[in-house]
């Protein structure tokens, strides 16, 4: 089957307002996406969006034309699989992944919220997020909206989207809710935790997710948008600061200071003794004194290092739990 000089080859992906099929151009042999839409004025609206915008974590548009009440859009093709499948193949993500995938989606949020008049996605969900062996696109432009107008249609995905959305107001801050949930579900690999009420750090812990991310995610999930992270690039910030703290050992810091503490001490008793010995008129007593409390000092930090570490190993058993269902 043919559409004007496009060859239909595969269903790609279908949904309530239109369907994606992967098409080759006839004269150019080369291979695209063709999203199709029935009377739907938004089909206008995201091809000029996707127009306007160049990234490459955003699909080029090709072309545009319009048969019998029916409008065709013709993107580039994003190559790999959605997150939602991708995370249905490989199970829930490791830290580390989840941080690598959300900063590169945090990156097109940032370009996005960055525009003289920022763009605000308004459906940022697994199945809009594709995940390619050389890069992530963040797909469906068909909900954008342009921040500071309002729509009588919600576009959302119920699950989501931000409460906001339903009310009409239009702000960044909506896709950082919607990214939150995102990050859930990667953590996770289970849709059913992003379903009811409000998030806490304590509840999010029992699915391992390490504190510090823990309290990225809760932030992005505050009810009231002015709680939230404000842009793309202040999401992307605090994930940058994340990946710096994933690559050390946990209580890594800690141990460190009692090992500097534990030399220190050491090196004072060691000053004493030396000194005793060479007959040298020094307060010697204090110093020991000092050197011990520190040494002291040193274990007990050293103990909280450790003990960092067991919540750390804790934290990853519970997360094989949950991984396992049990």
């Amino acid at each position: 089957m043919t559409v004007g000089k496009y060859r239909i080859l595969e269903l790609l992906g279908q949904g309530g307002f239109a369907s994606v099929y992967k098409v080759e151009d006839e004269h150019l042999h080369k291979e695209y996406a063709m999203k199709i839409m029935e009377g739907c004025s938004a089909a206008k609206e995201e091809a000029m969006r996707l127009n306007e915008l160049q990234h490459p974590g955003l699909p080029l548009l090709h072309d545009m034309f319009e048969l019998e009440n029916t409008t065709y859009l013709v993107m580039e093709l994003s190559h790999g699989v959605n997150l939602k499948n991708y995370v249905k193949k490989h199970g829930k993500l490791s830290v580390e992944e989840t941080i690598k995938i959300g900063l590169q989606i945090s990156e097109i949020l940032k370009y996005l919220h960055r525009q003289s008049v920022p763009v605000i996605h308004g459906d940022i969900k697994p199945e809009n997020i594709m995940v390619g062996p050389d890069k992530i696109q963040l797909i469906d432009f068909g909900g954008s909206y342009l921040m500071y107008s309002r729509r009588e249609i919600f576009y959302g995905t119920p699950g989501y989207a931000a409460e906001e959305l339903s009310r009409g107001e239009v702000l960044p801050q909506s896709d950082i809710y919607s990214f939150g949930k995102v990050l859930l579900y990667m953590l996770t690999g289970r849709e059913g935790v992003l379903i009811g009420g409000q998030i806490n750090v304590a509840e999010l812990k029992r699915y391992g997710i390490p504190k510090n991310l823990r309290k990225v995610i809760v932030r992005c999930l505050e009810k009231e948008p002015y709680m939230r992270y404000q842009s793309g690039a202040e999401l992307m910030e605090a994930l940058h600061k994340l990946r710096r703290i994933n690559r050390q050992i946990p209580g890594q810091g800690v141990a460190a200071l009692a090992t500097i503490c534990r030399f220190i001490g050491t090196a004072g008793i060691l000053y004493v003794l030396y000194g005793i010995n060479a007959g040298g008129n020094f307060p010697s007593r204090d110093i020991f004194v000092l050197s011990s409390l520190i040494l002291i000092l040193s274990c007990v930090i050293g103990r909280c290092a450790v003990s960092i570490y067991h919540e750390a190993i804790l934290e990853c058993e519970c997360s094989m739990f949950v991984t396992e269902g049990l």
